[in-house]
């Protein structure tokens, strides 16, 4: 691997971890609104 194919997958790899625990985090904090709205549903 040259050092511009290297730079190339560690940045695709931290995209889309980015990507993951963004929409991970918007799920919980959606999951969390729910519950409390409704908190006889679970």
């Amino acid at each position: 691997l040259s050092t511009n194919t290297g730079n190339m997958l560690m940045f695709s790899w931290h995209f889309v971890f980015s990507i993951d625990a963004s929409s991970m985090y918007s799920w919980i904090l959606y999951m969390n609104i729910h519950y409390c709205s409704n908190p006889n549903v679970i």
